[in-house]
């Protein structure tokens, strides 16, 4: 349940059951929030604990649920509130992808190495759809699919962002994504793959895109 809670909605999620008067709890966090750093600064207040940073669980007292309870939503509410900010992303330029192509992808590479110090560059599409989609990875983290633009198929891969897509509705939904092209192998085939960064439905905020 605490694993479905947290992909969900994408939080920190602790759910503890009673047994008599302790507290067994099941813990399941987001990426770049480590639940087990969180259960280490209270680990004083716990029986036992264990895990690692995606999921943890621990036994409690009754009584100290109530302390404990308080301190992790002061944390998460931090952590969390810094998570939102590292997913901003300065975009590049507006890019349409029918230009996309292997002029582009020769350009792209002039600039490289990419890194911290030299991010890669980053660009916006509006008003996609999905011809198919495909989930995989652990707790279905990840996604890959087909994108459509005015009758064209791009393939397309989103690690993390397994979440923002319902499967029984994106056939009916728009998107603008944050991407940028890469050259891949798939089944043995050199292509051009569209690598998502961030994905929004369109009726949902946009507070995520600032452009450069």
């Amino acid at each position: 349940m605490s694993s479905r809670l947290s992909l969900k909605f994408q939080v920190p999620v602790v759910l503890i059951a009673l047994e008599g008067k302790l507290g067994k709890a099941s813990c399941r966090s987001i990426k770049n929030v480590s639940i087990y750093n969180v259960l280490e600064e209270v680990k004083e207040e716990l029986v036992r604990y264990g895990g690692h940073d995606l999921a943890a669980g621990f036994t409690i007292e009754e009584e100290k649920i109530e302390k404990v309870k308080r301190y992790f939503m002061e944390s998460f509410s931090k952590k969390t509130r810094n998570v939102e900010e590292k997913k901003k992303y300065n975009i590049d330029m507006e890019l349409p992808l029918e230009v996309v192509g292997e002029s582009l992808l020769q350009d792209i590479e002039k600039i490289s190495p990419f890194g911290s110090e030299n991010p890669h560059p980053l660009f916006l599409e509006k008003n996609l759809s999905f011809r198919e989609i495909r989930k995989f990875g652990v707790d279905q983290r990840h996604f890959n699919g087909i994108l459509v633009k005015e009758g064209k198929e791009y393939p397309a891969v989103g690690f993390d962002l397994g979440h923002r897509i319902h499967l029984d509705t994106y056939l009916a939904q728009s998107f603008d994504i944050v991407y940028y092209p890469e050259k891949v192998n798939l089944h043995g085939e050199k292509m051009i793959q569209i690598r998502i960064k961030d994905i929004i439905i369109k009726d949902e905020f946009y507070d995520i895109f600032i452009k450069s």
